[in-house]
């Protein structure tokens, strides 16, 4: 690390959270100047997100989407606790869980897909319409693609408040956050289930904001390394 102060190599971290844990590792850094600049969608993604946007309709049922893998880190136990109940009161669907999910049994209310390409992720979630995106994760992550997807996408997301989603969701604003391993998470649920108005809220300020492009960073990297 001294030769990276020595030298003035320039220090970027994708999160404001890996930059405090980078610091509280390396002291060295803690007075050194490092740079936060996320990481952003690629071009194509994000247009393909604009093309596949739907109108959101009040459903019976909250619809819940979990998308990525559900590997334990992931919060694939937190999930299969929770799922009994879940499934009492919402339907949900679960998109890319992979081979390492747990296995939820059927259940009529219950979507189950264990792989995509990603080139076809926005039309598979316009044409699932989910009103909730789910973000379990027991570990932080230093910034998360599948959030900047949802985000994309315009799907309000409810997130594990630790690492990069208590960074980048805003409470109530562009999200919601809930304690380590889904704790209070039906509480949460039950909320914006019963303020339709409020999720509504942040699904059209989600679409409206301008979501970070791959492009547009690579510039700004490129500025910083000059």
């Amino acid at each position: 690390m001294n030769n990276i102060t020595a030298r003035n190599i320039p220090v970027v971290a994708p999160s404001q959270s890996v930059k405090i844990r980078w610091q509280a590792l390396a002291p060295a850094l803690m007075d050194y100047p490092v740079r936060v600049i996320g990481h952003g969608l690629p071009h194509w993604e994000l247009e393909a997100f604009s093309a596949c946007r739907w109108d959101a309709a009040k459903s019976e049922k909250l619809h819940l989407v979990v998308l990525g893998v559900l590997s334990d880190h992931k919060g694939g136990k937190a999930l299969e606790r929770l799922m009994p109940e879940l499934l009492s009161r919402y339907r949900v669907t679960l998109l890319g869980a992979g081979e390492e999910a747990p296995s939820f049994g059927k259940h009529p209310d219950l979507k189950v897909f264990k792989w995509y390409q990603l080139p076809d992720l926005p039309k598979k979630l316009q044409a699932l319409r989910p009103d909730v995106g789910l973000l379990l994760s027991t570990v932080p992550e230093t910034f998360s693609y599948t959030l900047s997807e949802l985000f994309a996408s315009g799907i309000p997301p409810v997130a594990t408040r630790m690492g990069a989603f208590e960074d980048r969701i805003e409470e109530g604003v562009t999200g919601w956050l809930v304690p380590p391993k889904g704790g209070g998470l039906l509480e949460v649920l039950s909320q914006i289930d019963e303020n339709r108005e409020v999720l509504a809220a942040v699904r059209e300020r989600l679409l409206s904001i301008e979501q970070r492009s791959t492009g547009r960073y690579d510039s700004r990297l490129s500025r910083l390394i000059a």
